[in-house]
């Protein structure tokens, strides 16, 4: 995934300045294609990567050990 397809990486708070969590923050309120796309990006990035469908065969290395 590219940076700003499926999430926003901001500096953590607190900051000297917030300007980046507030354009990505009303990037998001003002662009409901952008919250849609990045919401379906997002779930199926978790789900290819995270789910315990995708990690069965890493589970089941660490019990054979």
């Amino acid at each position: 995934s590219k940076k700003g397809e499926v999430a926003f990486l901001a500096e953590p708070l607190p900051l000297k300045s917030t300007r980046s969590w507030r354009k990505n923050l009303i990037d998001l309120l003002e662009k409901e294609d952008l919250r849609e796309k990045m919401g379906k990006l997002g779930r199926e990035h978790v789900q290819k990567n995270y789910s315990v469908k995708s990690q069965v065969q890493s589970y089941l290395d660490v019990f054979k050990q």
